[in-house]
């Protein structure tokens, strides 16, 4: 799966109240990563039947509603990942991915509100990291977030989604600040690019 891939997420992760209610068990997950990563649209049909089936089971509604954002309904991937957070708070992977959600679909403010969390986590952690990068480019400071975004990134190996995320970001970053360079009225021009980045990065990164 391009936009999110669950394979890494760590069933035993779940912490909250997970052991209290049915939960989809590790080797059906599997199969559905499977069926889902080989494009069949089966895959989708039994992931909506085992979300049905197991309504608590925060991994299933995070991974419907990653699939939904591949398939650009971001409204339902929005309501899905929602539940999915209010089920598992905690989960810093699943925050982050709701916020970068709203992110992408130029809401700001409220991927900031979701992010707000990450406050609790330690100094430097990697999604406080990544948040105030983002954060970063939506006030302009392309310096401060291409810094920013470089460590996080660097961090990310165990999650090459999210490190692919950044890197797409980074590279079309460093297009803007070459640009920049390269025209007298380069500043003026780079608010505009670093607006379109990330109003348009949903769309660029499913292609």
């Amino acid at each position: 799966m391009e936009w999110w891939d669950l394979t890494t997420v760590d069933h035993h992760q779940f912490s909250r109240g997970v052991f209290m209610v049915q939960q989809c068990d590790a080797e059906t997950l599997q199969a559905l990563l499977a069926q889902l990563e080989s494009g069949e649209d089966a895959g989708v049909r039994t992931l909506n039947v085992l979300t049905t089936r197991f309504p608590s089971d925060a991994r299933l509604l995070f991974l419907r509603g990653s699939t939904l954002a591949g398939r650009g309904d971001l409204n339902g991937a929005r309501q899905d990942m929602t539940a999915a957070l209010a089920l598992e708070p905690d989960y810093a992977i699943l925050r982050y991915q709701l916020g970068f959600l709203e992110y992408t679909s130029g809401k700001v403010p409220e991927a900031e509100t979701i992010w707000q969390a990450f406050d609790a986590l330690e100094a430097g952690h990697t999604f406080r990291v990544l948040r105030d990068g983002w954060l970063a480019l939506a006030r302009d400071d392309v310096p401060l977030a291409v810094r920013l975004l470089s460590e996080g990134r660097d961090r990310m190996s165990e999650f090459p989604p999210i490190a692919r995320d950044v890197s797409l970001a980074l590279s079309r970053l460093n297009e803007i600040q070459n640009k920049a360079s390269q025209e007298d009225d380069g500043a003026a021009g780079g608010e505009d690019d670093t607006h379109l980045l990330i109003s348009g990065y949903t769309t660029k990164r499913r292609h």
